[in-house]
């Protein structure tokens, strides 16, 4: 499992948590359920677009969500 995908997807979960979001409130800015899903789970790697939307959303710094 890559480690850099595993640490974004923690920073994206303690933050959701943080705001008491679910996995549904990252639909409008992702794209769809399975695509969140699936960043959630670690399954698919964060793209440039994806970052900056979730820095808007969550604000994580997006350095945090790529290195």
């Amino acid at each position: 499992m890559n480690l850099k995908r595993n640490l974004a997807a923690e920073a994206i979960k303690l933050k959701m948590q943080e705001k008491g979001l679910k996995s549904k409130d990252l639909i409008s800015s992702i794209g769809s359920k399975g695509y969140a899903s699936q960043i959630l789970n670690r399954k698919t790697p964060l793209t440039l677009e994806i970052v900056k939307a979730l820095n808007k959303l969550l604000g994580i710094p997006a350095e945090r969500l790529i290195s």
